[in-house]
């Protein structure tokens, strides 16, 4: 069993980057393998601070040999010998090929462990020089882009060395020690090889088993001090790629600092140093902390243990004394401070962003109706959710915007609704995160939202393929989440259009381009509705494309709602039978297509009816269209024209030799079609299930 190893080392890597570089590179080895017929058992992603390592077991040619054609046997002589020589064999020693094209020579050839190495080779060199790293650098005088400078390549297959040549970086037989004092060449002769001699030096190069070090310590460490550890999943998967030989430590600071907010203690130890909380059995915050090391000092670690807590214990200062100087400020009188925080150079001030807000909240007023306590509160939000941007705590800690709004509204004397408003309008930051929690933290988030998106599509500063530095895709499938979950039944177009006309005193719009920017923006969030819905299911996306939309009028609410009910309609056994019998309907109506162009007849003649049961489905289909119903009665009635349908095709001949009774039987058939798509495209729906 022959292994191939490849061993990328290079200078310390963004922990951030690392995972998702290292399957992007593998996956391009694999395709490429795939394509050249290189076949594994198996192969294993290891990643680290300084190596990326890819390993494929048991990798060889699909085939044992090849067949090389040569020139038709009625070349002349010195082509074939020629053909021989070149693939240095005997003349006598070719064989005969017969093909429809004629007899050719070839020649049958072992495939060697060396053609394999050339195979390997010839992938590395391509695959490794186009990796698509989100940043990257170059060094030296060799021309390599690569994240951090490269320094060293190991690439061997069984014990064989394949000599690489990477743009002017060479691959060699051994790896380095990861010392920054020691770089000393450590030879290495098989994977079974490097996996022994990385653990006698104390380096584990296999990320899951550092996490698991690591967690097992922290539980070690944690259940002697009868604390608590709470998984940060994003905290654990950082730290396992900054440490190649984790040791675990506990630290702790003076409780004196347990009197500032939860949120600044938790943001100094993890965002800022990268250390893991601790709780008591209450779950309240307690002191200490864990600190995750890449050194094993000989002293039990309490020189690493004191230097931490010496730099938790400064930032904490630093972040109380920046708490009691904004708690002796007047933080409802902060707005002022605003005009001098800029948006954007092209977008104005915040506090100009404070105004638009006002002006776009009239909107929910004009289509939800709120009462006057909801009015008040909702003004005094949108005046004071920005005051903590000019606050010392935020400049220190800017990811903590609204949270500290919340406890300085809190102590500035405000009802829980407005500062939770406060503390709440930034959600959802993702995917994965809650929606704002209350009807005026919602509104407040969702107009803060609609502000900012417009405003950068306004100047041409949307999302463009991979790139969204004002993170406008987050902001647009926040609204709709929003506005799902509120239940806010309003008119998108509306909302997106209040908010174009507050920056017309900024952004100077001819009537044209007021409709192509509104346009672009209602297509772009209908683009993450459409996302949101195949990330639940692709049937609702598939139901929401059979939809019958009006865009001058979307109501996302609406829409969503109605691919839910449509979605649990689809699902039941009634609607299954539904489906099922409107599908013989859409089947004889297409293949009669050109019978139905050609005939002048727009309507159903009931004196042409002769079966009771064409009548019986004439008299179902009758009902219904006489009824006003809404969207969901709609559906329950269609379940009703399941059983006239199925025993008007097993009853009635549709193809009749009398024309006319033919035609109207058809028309029948294409009314009550016409009628249950007059809003949902069911075809659309059954040809996706199909799919």
């Amino acid at each position: 069993m022959t292994n191939f190893l490849l061993e990328l080392m290079s200078e310390e890597m963004p922990a951030s980057l690392i995972e998702d570089s290292a399957n992007k590179i593998v996956q391009s080895f694999c395709n490429s393998f795939k394509k050249d017929k290189l076949i594994y058992d198996n192969y294993n992603v290891y990643y680290g601070p300084k190596r990326l390592i890819f390993v494929f077991f048991n990798l060889k040619n699909e085939v044992d040999e090849i067949l090389i054609k040569g020139p038709n046997v009625k070349a002349p002589t010195n082509a074939i010998e020629g053909f021989a020589r070149s693939q240095q064999v005997k003349f006598d020693k070719l064989d005969i090929k017969k093909t429809e094209k004629g007899s050719y020579y070839i020649i049958k050839k072992k495939i060697t462990s060396s053609d394999t190495i050339a195979l390997l080779k010839k992938t590395m060199e391509v695959n490794l020089v186009k990796v698509p790293w989100g940043k990257s650098m170059r060094w030296g005088s060799g021309s390599l882009k690569w994240i951090r400078p490269l320094k060293n390549v190991l690439c061997l297959y069984g014990a064989k060395k394949i000599n690489l040549d990477l743009l002017g970086n060479s691959s060699q037989s051994y790896t380095l020690h990861s010392n920054l004092f020691s770089e000393k060449k450590i030879q290495i002769k098989s994977f079974n090889d490097y996996e022994q001699k990385l653990k006698r030096i104390n380096i584990y190069f296999d990320h899951k088993e550092r996490k698991n070090i690591i967690l097992k310590e922290i539980e070690k460490v944690s259940k002697k001090k009868g604390l608590n550890f709470i998984l940060n999943q994003q905290l654990i998967d950082e730290v396992v790629n900054l440490v190649e030989s984790p040791n675990v430590f506990l630290g702790q600071f003076d409780k004196k600092y347990l009197k500032l907010p939860n949120e600044v203690l938790t943001t100094s130890m993890i965002k800022n140093q990268k250390y893991f909380p601790l709780f008591y059995k209450d779950k309240t915050l307690s002191n200490f902390f864990i600190i995750v090391s890449n050194l094993k000092p000989s002293d039990n670690g309490k020189k690493i243990i004191y230097g931490n807590q010496r730099v938790i214990e400064a930032r904490l200062e630093d972040a109380s004394f920046f708490w009691i100087k904004d708690n002796n400020s007047n933080f409802k009188d902060k707005g002022e401070e605003l005009k001098r925080i800029i948006f954007h150079n092209k977008l104005g001030s915040m506090h100009d962003k404070i105004l638009r807000l006002k002006k776009i909240a009239t909107f929910f007023d004009e289509n939800i109706k709120l009462d006057n306590e909801s009015k008040r509160n909702l003004e005094v939000s949108i005046n004071i959710c920005k005051n903590d941007l000019v606050t010392e705590l935020v400049r220190e800690f800017p990811s903590l915007q609204g949270i500290m709004g919340f406890y300085y509204s809190k102590k500035s004397g405000f009802n829980n609704v407005i500062c939770s408003a406060i503390k709440d309008h930034y959600k959802p930051y993702g995917p994965n995160d809650f929606c704002p929690s209350t009807k005026i933290s919602k509104i407040l988030a969702l107009i803060d939202k609609i502000d900012s998106l417009v405003g950068f599509f306004l100047i041409d500063l949307g999302p463009t393929s991979s790139k969204d530095p004002y993170a406008l895709r987050r902001s647009g499938l926040g609204i709709i989440r929003i506005m799902i979950e509120g239940k806010f039944f309003i008119k998108l177009n509306q909302f997106i259009e209040k908010s174009i006309r507050e920056y017309s005193k900024k952004v100077l719009l001819s009537d044209k381009n007021f409709e192509i920017y509104k346009k672009k923006i209602l297509t772009f969030i209908l683009e993450r509705f459409e996302n949101l819905l195949k990330s639940q299911s692709l049937e609702k996306f598939l139901i929401y494309k059979a939809l019958k939309l009006d865009q001058r009028s979307i109501d996302i609410n609406n829409i969503y709602e109605k691919c839910e009910a449509i979605f649990d309609f689809i699902n039941t056994i009634k609607g299954e039978v539904f489906l099922k019998s409107f599908k013989r309907v859409l089947n004889i109506l297409e293949s009669e297509n050109k019978l139905l162009l050609k005939t002048e007849v727009t309507d159903v003649n009931p004196e042409l009816l002769q079966s009771r049961y064409e009548k019986d489905l004439f008299d179902t289909f009758k009902r219904l269209k006489l009824k006003n119903l809404d969207f969901n009665e709609l559906l329950k009635s269609l379940v009703t024209l399941s059983q006239p349908i199925n025993i008007f095709f097993e009853k009635v001949q549709i193809n009749d030799k009398n024309i006319l009774l033919k035609t109207n039987r058809l028309y029948l058939l294409f009314n009550i079609k016409n009628y249950v798509v007059r809003e949902i495209d069911f075809s659309k729906i059954i040809k996706g299930k199909e799919l």
